[in-house]
């Protein structure tokens, strides 16, 4: 990690070494452009992709496409121009998202990846060029820190570079450290926005209009982990309740309303079909309390 760094007025950060790197955000705070060594790199953000987050389709360097990315639930390819020729490579990932190896055309691995539990690189193998590598999330190698969206991220330290956006839970005190990378937890958790965890899944349950209580009753919750557990058993719901508003939210035909705990779960999959975590997350539960 370089330094020292410059903030705007909403905390992000906009310059290190007094303009050695400057960084330029749209009005909804996603990066677009980036000038370091003299070269400036503008993204293209596609913010409506199958991810549910910002995620960058192109770089353009000098009115040039340099990079573009493909996307599926996860980033699928990059291709870029290496050695005067048009290459595409493939993202493998392990369970938890993060870049493990690339492969060619041919499904023949080019280069490997190995991380700490905080990301950092402890082996790699290959040389084509990528930046997108723990989480899945951008390495910046100019500023030594990774890209997360609200903020930056240094995985030497496990901190965030600036103050989380969030409050944080009273009842959960690792949500009020306003730098704590997951609650010092990056084992069980991540944070692909840079805010705290539990408003990262409360806000990806917000955007899709279906909070976690609509799809399991409290007396399940327990199956699906602490986080988990924690935003269900903040909601004002009763342990039994029946949740019949479900086809409301969910993509069933609208008058059909799921009577079964299973038929709960069918639709509750297909909602998350978006958001691998939380379908991951009910697929677990859905074995764990139906035979």
């Amino acid at each position: 990690m370089q330094g020292p760094f410059s903030y705007d007025t909403e905390n992000h950060l906009v310059s290190m070494n007094g303009g050695a790197v400057t960084i330029v955000y749209d009005g909804d705070g996603n990066r677009v452009a980036k000038t370091a060594n003299g070269v400036t790199t503008q993204y293209l953000v596609d913010d409506l992709n199958p991810t549910g987050y910002p995620q960058v389709v192109e770089e353009i360097v000098g009115g040039a496409v340099a990079r573009q990315y493909t996307y599926g639930l996860q980033r699928i390819s990059e291709g870029q121009s290496i050695s005067g020729s048009w290459t595409t490579s493939f993202y493998g990932y392990d369970g938890f998202g993060t870049v493990r190896q690339l492969t060619n055309s041919a499904g023949t691995i080019t280069d490997t990846y190995d991380f700490d539990s905080f990301g950092n690189k402890i082996n790699s193998t290959g040389t084509t060029p990528n930046n997108y590598l723990y989480r899945g999330e951008q390495w910046d190698s100019d500023l030594g820190l990774y890209y997360l969206r609200a903020r930056y991220y240094n995985p030497l330290t496990g901190r965030f570079m600036s103050r989380d956006p969030e409050d944080g839970l009273f009842s959960i005190p690792a949500t009020l450290h306003k730098y704590l990378y997951v609650g010092g937890d990056p084992v069980n958790a991540w944070d692909p926005t840079g805010r705290a965890e539990i408003a990262e899944y409360s806000r990806r349950l917000r955007r899709i209009g279906f909070e976690l209580h609509h799809i399991i009753p409290l007396r399940f919750a327990r199956f699906i982990g602490p986080l988990y557990c924690a935003i269900a058993i903040s909601l004002p719901i009763a342990e039994h309740q029946v949740f019949t508003n479900l086809w409301r939210f969910g993509p069933l035909p609208q008058g059909v309303v799921p009577t079964t705990l299973a038929q709960i779960f069918d639709a509750a999959e297909e909602v998350y079909t978006g958001f691998p975590d939380l379908l991951q997350a009910v697929r677990a539960c859905r074995m764990t309390v139906i035979p």
